[in-house]
């Protein structure tokens, strides 16, 4: 009958040690209500966790903005986090004996601090649920019920690690109801039938941290603006990204400075002190009254002074060189019936921006007095819009790239009878059912481009030689955004027995068949290595310079060699070289793309066009339709062989089968990906005078990659198998050896079929003799070589495509576990639990989307230990009941290290030309070689973990309560744990967590 205030309860101090940020205050309390209303009965709940936390200070290594938190961040750490986990429930009869109620609400924020190494944030989930069930006793044998769930639930600051800034990480959302209608019926006390029909409809969402459109202007791609240098392709590429006001990204408006008309830079006239000449058509600012960037105030002149518009006079104003010009004129200034100015606002002069003047810094106030114009001091122009970026020290800046909103949905409807047979060669216990599922899968999928920026010293040409370009790789996808869905039907018989022949022998024996179909959209499947035979077989007769073998000009009626070779074989060289590219299937989108490569080995220019001339031929659309049935048996003994109940023998052997992800399969829907390595321009304005977000022309445009679903995909499954021992040594106290043995089969696992390797038979190592194009500007112009970059090499298949990602049932794991487990269940006023469990962990991937297995040249050394394989684990539980009614108890645990791996990152060229971003397992030695690893062969250090708990239980008047306090990581441990490391970059890059310090926590509980 009296409130509690939650704020009243006792705050403590938390104390920890090192560079993570602190814990300072943690507060918690739990409430507990029933009441009794009337002539029915009327039960509450309502619990409320709480535990407030602040940080206090940066940390060593840590970015204070980033700290706590920054306007472009979004949701980064703030200066506390606080825990809240408030639940309330009603319950009760609405007709006595007939129908009752049920309603539940639940509201939870977990916020978890992270240190990263380089940052710290908070993991915030924050989701409610509401739950109601309706109960209808129809009859004393029938039973129905209706429930209702629905759930919310968002995880921010997802997707990061050590090189990934806080605003790159993305949410994660889902939620949506799920309904369920259950009824039981009673036929007899040994038969027992239990129906179920339920929907459930949730939607799952992942947005970017960072907002994608930074400069907040409402655009976020030009592709349909032609003035900004858009083509109106439908392709947001990422020279079409929003470039805002400031092209060239120096914090200044760039104005016509070509005083001299010599078009070559000079000091004194570098008015926005970037050290470049402003090029033809550069001026920035959407606003400006220089139009056409010549630096003069232009106007149409009534130059007869009649007052009268002549069709001399109204002849446009000129324009030369810039975006927006048409026709050698600014649009819609000629023939319109009046005389134009650029002067808008009419103050006799040429302004920026309002009334600011010519000035690269309008409005300028020199505030610090040094001379100097810094950014705080003038009116800056718009920025760019971020774009998601590698940078050439590995590091992740920029909003997400990917976003999706999905629907998902599934009806079921299961029948499932229950009888009991005493009397048939022992007793059995069987279930007999049948279940049937349809499951809907659409989600539309927002892919934006993004940009890698490799270092420039990864592989050089001799400096001395000219001017060394830098370049930066761009992936995009095709289409931007797109639609996919798919669909399942399930239909599932099974049937169990538990069967006892004898009182002290227990037999399990069961079968579970299902049926299942996928279907969706797709495209027919290819061998892109059958293909390439093809297409090497026919050029092997005229591509001499290519093959080993002199093809036709084996002929002894010809002379290859003679300047006079007959006509006739001239011409069958010429239709060899068109006909041997429709061998090859091309992508389906008319992405056009370039490489230097093909055109050297056809002796032609190879363009999308050309293709379409030829009539290669593009994928055609087919269903995807798979088809699978699966049988799972399953069977288990337990046996006591003295039947006193001291000891037991068991074991159990099972299959289990998953079903197939509908968001695997769409996969060939799209989007793909097509990637171009572009020349950096740094005054970020192209020839013609459109903004190219600082990336000039293309050195190599890749065609699109692909996915490809295997038609013959089978359904992934576990076989488990466990057997042990478990006996009685002592009164309360007792032992138990087991050892667990599970086989996951036909993973999935998607892999790059359209990439191979080669290797040196001198040193039996990958070859290493390209993936980067290396330019310099010499005095005899541009000149381009094709060097090693320090991972192997990759040759392709089909060369119309880049990567072909076929999704197959490539993939297993296997865990082995050896347990000891001592247990003393409570007596004298304490039990306690103590295991060890000696376990391996191996398999090809943690995820069948993973992007480690997607690289050809360490395939063989993609198995290796899993990223949770634990080799030993010791763990110690006891709790002792003192008089008073106080409790203390704890846990203890030692654990060996987590594995990690050895890697090496960055964009790479195949022989082809075409780029793809890669993580390889190894490193490349001092002599230049590229050293393979097996994945994840090193270790990380062992950890602890010490943990205890007090509590205490009293009575206050009337109401019951408790009061406790747990300190977590009692020894305030801050062992880092390292996910991968890359020794090959020229500084060391570890991708790890560490953890966090001591923590307490207060809770307190009445019941009245």
């Amino acid at each position: 009958g009296q409130d509690l205030n939650i704020e009243s309860i006792r705050e403590i101090e938390i104390i920890t040690a090192g560079a993570p940020p602190e814990f300072s205050r943690a507060q918690g309390g739990f409430v507990n209500v029933v009441t009794r209303s009337g002539g029915n009965d009327f039960q509450g709940m309502f619990k409320l966790y709480l535990r407030t936390s602040r940080l206090d200070g940066d940390g060593a290594g840590q970015d204070p903005g980033v700290l706590h938190g920054s306007p472009e961040a979004g949701s980064g750490v703030r200066d506390g986090f606080t825990d809240l986990r408030p639940f309330v429930s009603l319950s009760g009869p609405i007709l006595r004996d007939r129908l009752w109620y049920y309603l539940a609400s639940e509201f939870i924020q977990i916020e978890t601090p992270v240190n990263l190494g380089a940052e710290s944030f908070v993991d915030r989930t924050r989701g409610h649920r509401e739950f109601g069930k309706i109960t209808w006793q129809i009859r004393p044998t029938q039973k129905l019920g209706f429930s209702l769930l629905f759930d919310r639930t968002r995880e921010e600051n997802q997707g990061l690690d050590s090189l990934t800034r806080v605003e790159s990480g993305y949410t994660f959302q889902r939620g949506g109801p799920t309904y369920a209608l259950r009824g039981t019926s009673v036929f007899r006390p040994d038969l027992l039938l239990e129906s179920t029909l339920s929907w459930f409809d949730n939607g799952f969402r992942v947005t970017p941290t960072l907002d994608p459109d930074t400069n907040h202007n409402g655009l976020q791609s030009v592709d349909g603006l032609p003035l900004l240098g858009g083509n109106r392709d439908g392709i947001d590429q990422a020279k079409e990204h929003d470039p805002g006001e400031d092209w060239d990204q120096d914090g200044a408006y760039d104005i016509f400075e070509d005083e001299n008309g010599n078009s070559r830079f000079e000091p004194s006239e570098d008015r926005d002190l970037d050290g470049r000449l402003t090029p033809r058509g550069g001026c920035e600012g959407q606003d400006r009254e220089d139009q056409n960037c010549n630096g003069t105030l232009d106007r149409e002149m009534d130059r007869n002074f009649n007052g009268v518009v002549d069709p001399e006079e109204d002849q446009g104003i000129p324009c030369a060189g810039s975006a927006i010009c048409s026709g050698g004129v600014l649009p819609d200034t000629a023939g319109n019936g009046k005389l134009d100015s650029e002067d808008a606002n009419g103050n006799g002069r040429l302004d920026v921006v309002g009334d600011s003047g010519l000035t690269s810094f309008p409005f300028w106030t020199d505030r610090d007095r040094d001379g100097l114009q810094d950014a705080e001091e003038f009116r800056s122009p718009l920025p760019a819009d971020r774009q998601y970026v590698y940078d050439a020290a590995g590091r992740i800046s920029g909003p997400y790239p990917y976003q999706f909103e999905d629907a998902r949905q599934r009806l079921t409807l299961k029948e499932e009878l229950s009888s009991y047979v005493g009397e048939l060669a022992g007793s059995h216990d069987l279930k007999l059912g049948i279940s049937f599922e349809r499951e809907e899968f659409a989600r539309d999928t927002l892919w934006r481009p993004f940009l890698d920026i490799p270092p420039p010293t990864m592989a050089t040409l001799p400096r001395d030689s000219g001017t060394l370009l830098q370049t930066a790789v761009a992936y995009m996808g095709f289409p931007g955004n797109v639609r996919t869905s798919a669909s399942a039907k399930n239909l599932g018989f099974y049937l169990q027995d538990r069967y006892k022949p004898l009182p002290t022998l227990t037999l399990g024996i069961g079968v579970r068949v299902d049926i299942e179909r996928l279907d969706g959209d797709g495209y027919a499947p290819f061998d892109p290595w059958a293909e390439r035979a093809d297409f090497d077989t026919l050029t092997a007769l005229f591509a001499s310079t290519y093959n080993s073998t002199p093809g036709l000009c084996r002929d002894p009626l010809y002379s290859c060699t003679s300047s006079s070779a007959p006509l006739p074989l001239a011409q069958l060289f010429s239709a060899l070289a068109t006909i041997a590219p429709t061998r090859f299937t091309r992508h389906q989108a008319q992405v056009d793309f370039q490489s230097s490569q093909i055109n050297s080995l056809l002796g032609r220019t190879v363009t999308l066009q050309s293709l379409l001339d030829a009539g290669v031929r593009p994928r055609r659309r087919e269903p995807v339709r798979i088809e699978n049935a699966n049988v799972a048996p399953r069977v288990s003994l337990a046996w006591d062989p003295r039947g006193d109940g001291k000891a037991k023998v068991f074991a159990s052997w099972g299959r289990f089968y998953d079903k197939l992800f509908l968001g695997a399969i769409v996969r060939e829907q799209g989007p793909d990906q097509f990637s171009r390595v572009y020349f950096l321009d740094e005054d970020g304005v192209d020839p013609s005078g459109h903004p190219n977000n600082r990336l000039g022309d293309p050195l190599v445009q890749s065609p699109p990659s692909a996915f490809q679903v295997d038609r013959r995909l089978a359904t992934p499954h576990t076989d488990e198998l466990s057997v042990g021992f478990a006996r009685e040594l002592a009164p309360e106290l007792s032992l138990q050896i087991s050892y667990l043995r599970r086989d996951y089969r036909n993973q999935l696992q998607d892999r790059d079929v359209n990439h191979r390797t080669r290797t040196d038979p001198g040193t039996g190592r990958l070859v290493d003799r390209i993936g980067r194009t290396q330019c310099i500007v010499a005095p005899s112009g541009v000149q381009c070589l094709f060097v090693g970059d320090g991972m192997p090499d990759l040759y392709s298949g089909n060369l119309f495509f880049n990567r072909i990602l076929r999704i197959g049932n490539t993939n297993r794991q296997e865990y082995r576990g050896l347990e000891i487990e001592l247990a003393r269940r409570l007596r004298r006023r304490w039990q306690m639990e103590a295991s060890y469990t000696l376990a391996r962990a191996q398999g090809d991937a943690e995820s069948y989307l993973s992007e480690l297995g997607n690289d050809p040249s360490v395939a063989e050394f993609e198995r290796g230990f899993l990223d949770y394989d634990q080799r030993h684990a010791v763990k110690f539980n006891a709790i002792a009941f003192l008089p008073r009614d106080w409790q203390v108890g704890g846990t203890a645990r030692w654990s060996s290290g987590l594995p990690y791996s050895a890697i090496a990152t960055g964009s790479s060229q195949d022989d082809s030309g075409y780029s793809q971003y890669r993580i390889v397992y190894g490193y490349t030695d001092s002599s230049g070689a590229f050293v393979s690893e097996r994945r994840n062969s090193h270790r990380n250090a062992a950890a602890y973990d010490f943990n205890a708990r007090v509590q205490k239980s009293f009575v206050l008047g009337k109401a019951s309560a408790k009061a406790f306090l747990e300190v977590f990581n009692l020894l305030n441990d801050d062992t880092l744990r390292i996910y991968t490391w890359e020794p090959g970059v020229s500084q060391l890059q570890l991708n790890e967590e560490r953890r966090f310090g001591r923590r307490f926590q207060l809770g307190f509980q009445v019941g009245f």
